[in-house]
């Protein structure tokens, strides 16, 4: 009870005073500004790239116009899928690069014999090594264009640069040539930069072969099952278009029709990626590829295979984590809400560093403490109070800016009751109402503020000179956003805690834009793992301080 007592009392005085009346207007003004520059943007509707006015010139449309969205270009996505698992199992570009390195020995191997026996008779024509020339150079032109996974994973960007500079000077030195003069001074012309021609036989590059057994799942999901699930989509619009069925109704089987086939192609090309960053940690090198966060393309995939595997055949809605508007294109009071909150939960996080300074340094500075300490009251009930006041101050405070916001966002933009398709721990997809969604999101804010009070609380209890705590605490704080920014995607920066603070991006698979900070955190553990390790570092640390704040 007594505990309880301080708790109330210190509360009432960190909220209910003329500071923090003005500190509540100044971020009510800063959260509209910053929402004026930074205004939550529309996500486009997942819509079809033409419009029908009837029944038959959407039929028509879908099966015989040249549209992205028409059937013909659809399905040419599985083809595709097919045709990509296919290159993983064949590896034309090994197998060719074997041919052209015999025939440029051979091309070399003349050259050489030529300058060192000027009076000699060539090996072959010279219309032959115009020939092997131009095989090279059609095979290097082949690996220049090749599409990512289109059995490019071959040569590295400093091998094709070796490819090229060799391309480069075959083109410019050797030529057709009827006599015998010409064609050695063509050919000298080659030897002479023949240092081109031993660096590509120096090449080692690496025959990436994929398992045959990922490959075999891989067809299936991608290629087989999205397929069947292509055909149930046209056999329900075809009844439903002889059948007289509404536009809306058949737009929405269209749009199943090109949710499914898209996400199929996205879905395999996620999944070679997540196979080669677990064969090669350095894939980037390879031609055409970029890095890739492996906790973007789970969360991905988990979607994607979401619109595959459902049996649902009608288009509802493809939302992506942490957004509210994908389905219907518009802003909702949801979006504005979840923004704002972004912003209060930064600038809330500086305000509770400050209550701590206030309940912890200035209330020891003015004996305050002492005087609760002398009224029979335990270090642990006067610690705790002080602990509680901070969190039932920030819980009031966010909780009272979130109803505004809603509020406003409600009256500004009105509300949408379409769930939320969302991710957890990457693999498992369900949906969510946008409110409970919000109110997860406020819960794991709050969690967020105490584990800065809590560090704050410990910092302040290491010295006397208070206001030097209270501006390293500050730092501290910065710098966690800091590393959030620019250390997230680095493996060794998960055993940080600050990694682990906001634990809403676990919820949404990982990886999360926050509002106006684009910080992206990036973590290898579970929500369980994290969330573990989130109470044990927080209770441990909790601990610790109250038995510092006991011996000061």
């Amino acid at each position: 009870m007594k505990t309880l007592k301080i708790a109330f009392y210190d509360f009432k005085r960190l909220v209910f005073n003329p500071i923090t009346y003005f500190g509540i207007g100044i971020i009510l003004i800063l959260t509209a500004i910053l929402g004026i520059f930074y205004s939550p943007t529309i996500t486009p509707a997942y819509s079809l790239s033409y419009e029908s006015e009837t029944s038959e010139e959407l039929f028509n449309n879908f099966y015989y116009s040249n549209e992205a969205d028409s059937k013909s270009n659809l399905v040419a996505i599985i083809e595709n899928n097919e045709n990509l698992i296919g290159a993983q199992r064949t590896n034309e570009i090994a197998t060719e690069f074997e041919s052209v390195k015999t025939t440029l020995d051979e091309l070399f191997r003349e050259i050489q014999y030529f300058v060192s026996y000027p009076n000699g008779e060539p090996l072959y024509s010279n219309l032959e090594n115009v020939n092997r020339r131009n095989e090279y150079l059609n095979f290097v032109e082949k690996v220049e264009n090749a599409e990512v996974f289109e059995s490019t994973l071959y040569f590295t960007e400093s091998d094709l640069e070796v490819l090229t500079n060799l391309a480069e000077m075959l083109s410019s030195t050797l030529f057709a040539a009827s006599d015998n003069n010409s064609i050695r001074t063509i050919y000298a012309n080659v030897w002479a930069q023949r240092d081109l021609y031993y660096a590509f036989t120096s090449l080692e590059p690496i025959n990436y072969e994929m398992d045959e057994e990922v490959l075999n799942s891989l067809e299936e999901s991608f290629v087989t099952n999205a397929q069947a699930k292509l055909d149930s989509i046209e056999e329900e619009f075809l009844n439903l278009y002889q059948n007289n069925g509404s536009l809306t109704d058949l737009e929405s089987l269209i749009l199943n029709y090109k949710l499914v086939a898209e996400s199929a192609g996205s879905a395999l090309n996620d999944s070679l990626y997540i196979e080669l960053i677990h064969s090669f940690p350095t894939y980037a090198n390879f031609i055409g590829y970029e890095t890739q966060e492996e906790v973007e393309l789970l969360q991905n995939l988990a979607l994607r295979n979401s619109a595959i595997s459902s049996e649902e055949l009608y288009y509802q809605n493809h939302l992506s984590p942490m957004d509210f508007n994908k389905a219907t294109g518009e802003i909702t009071a949801y979006d504005f809400a979840y923004y704002e909150m972004c912003i209060v939960g930064f600038v809330l996080t500086i305000c509770a560093i400050f209550f701590v300074y206030k309940l912890f340094g200035r209330d020891r500075q003015t004996g305050k403490v002492d005087m609760v300490l002398s009224q029979n009251v335990s270090f642990y009930s006067a610690f705790g109070g002080k602990f509680l006041a901070i969190v039932f101050s920030t819980l009031f405070l966010l909780f009272l800016f979130s109803a505004l916001y809603l509020i406003a966002g409600y009256l500004i933009y009105g509300v949408t009751f379409t769930p939320i398709l969302t991710v957890f721990n990457y693999i498992t997809t369900f949906s969510i109402s946008p409110i409970l969604y919000l109110l997860i999101k406020f819960f794991c804010i709050e969690l967020e503020i105490l584990f800065y009070v809590i560090i704050s609380m410990f910092i302040m209890n290491l010295s006397r000179k208070f206001e030097l705590m209270f501006a390293i605490s500050l730092l501290v704080f910065g710098a966690g956003l800091v590393m959030n920014i620019f250390l997230s995607g680095f493996f060794v920066y998960t055993i940080f805690p600050f990694v682990h603070s906001n634990l809403f991006t676990f919820f949404g698979g990982g990886a999360v834009n926050f509002g106006f900070l684009t910080t992206k955190l990036v973590a290898g553990g579970s929500f369980y793992i994290s969330i573990i390790y989130y109470l044990v570092l927080m209770i441990a640390l909790y601990n610790f301080t109250n038995q510092l704040f006991k011996r000061n």
